[in-house]
């Protein structure tokens, strides 16, 4: 009896085995719960004391402020203008048709963003236009910045769509803002960069606000080896062509200033020197708000808080690890052994917590 539930246990540890080694999605579900459990309760990497968030929020969105979106290019001019002291700043709003709001205001735009020199824009990856003439262009001047990928790869260049050109130029760097969420729609992992046939990686946007802030070049970023990024002197293991995000906290760890105060001179220079800035959406009609592992309110934040923990992640945060489908391969047989060994020695009650045990420490692994 005893011999027959070993080997029962045995086959049932190797059957998952199996599985996991043939078909590794079939267990992405208990790796992303791992992850969000692990984010959920493992004390948080201390934030980038440099990251700051400038919120286009709702006062900023108020008649007697700078008005209804989208503004005119102008104002983000002046907020370029008055955010000189920053070390780089993330303009996380999609630039990609001229602006009809204020004639002259993209011309404006790029004078400020030449003068200040470490002003990152994003580009758009494209799924259902068909890209112009202009694009093309514009990707030219973009491919004209980038440096080169570990190896070439099949990315679909075409798709790329950089901000108009004055910006394109004007840009310390340009990235390409869409992420890719897993299969429950939230966020837990970034495509650094899209290697293309032509040899050059193509990045993301937090990537190139990291990668700026550190004065680093992207040849040295991206090109070092296919399984890692190179960043302020850190190495940040990639799985799959993906990060793990190490997220700071739940929605709000970031600190805020609203845009508004930042275009009326209301925030000293001193608290702006040297800070990474990211310019993005919190006003509740902008509806840029994406999933994030964490539980109740805390669960979706704004898209900028996203990319600072991307930021956060690649300049201070304690790398997550993606131990590989080894890993799983090989506990699943040693757990059903334990199961089985507790059964006959501890009894049932001791099997199941054995077996709790044994998950959580799979789960610390990943934490």
């Amino acid at each position: 009896m005893r011999l027959r539930s070993l080997q029962l246990c045995l086959f049932l540890g190797l059957a998952l085995a199996a599985i996991a080694w043939r078909f590794p999605a079939s267990f992405s579900r208990p790796e992303q719960l791992a992850y969000d459990i692990a984010t959920e309760y493992r004390p948080n990497p201390p934030p980038v004391d440099e990251i700051l968030i400038v919120e286009i929020d709702d006062l900023s969105l108020d008649d007697a402020q700078l008005g209804q979106f989208p503004w005119p290019r102008s104002v983000y001019a002046k907020l370029i203008d008055r955010l000189e002291p920053a070390r780089v700043v993330g303009l996380d709003v999609l630039l990609l048709e001229e602006g009809r709001l204020d004639p002259g205001g993209d011309e404006a735009l790029a004078r400020s963003m030449e003068r200040h020199g470490r002003v990152v824009l994003p580009a758009s990856i494209l799924e259902d236009r068909v890209v112009s003439a202009e694009g093309t262009r514009r990707l030219d001047a973009f491919r004209e910045t980038l440096g080169p990928a570990p190896r070439p790869g099949p990315a679909e260049i075409a798709r790329f769509q950089p901000p108009i050109l004055p910006l394109t130029e004007a840009a310390g760097a340009v990235g390409f803002a869409n992420l890719v969420e897993d299969g429950d729609g939230r966020y837990r992992r970034i495509r650094p960069y899209y290697a293309g046939p032509d040899g050059l990686a193509y990045p993301n946007f937090a990537c190139e606000i990291a990668r700026v802030a550190a004065s680093q070049e992207a040849a040295e970023m991206y090109a070092a080896e296919p399984e890692a990024l190179h960043v302020a002197g850190r190495r940040l293991p990639l799985s799959d062509e993906h990060m793990w995000i190490s997220y700071a906290g739940p929605a709000g760890t970031f600190p805020r200033v609203s845009a508004a105060d930042v275009h009326g001179g209301r925030v000293p220079g001193s608290q702006l020197r040297g800070k990474i800035v990211l310019i993005g959406a919190t006003a509740a009609g902008l509806h840029d708000l994406r999933p994030a592992p964490y539980l109740g309110r805390g669960g979706r934040m704004y898209g900028v808080e996203t990319n600072a923990n991307v930021v956060n992640t690649l300049l201070a945060a304690e790398p997550l690890v993606d131990e590989g489908k080894w890993s799983v391969i090989v506990s699943l047989p040693l757990l059903a052994l334990l199961a089985w060994w507790l059964v006959w020695r501890r009894g049932s009650s001791a099997a199941a917590t054995g077996i709790i045990v044994g998950a959580l420490l799979l789960i610390a692994w990943y934490g």
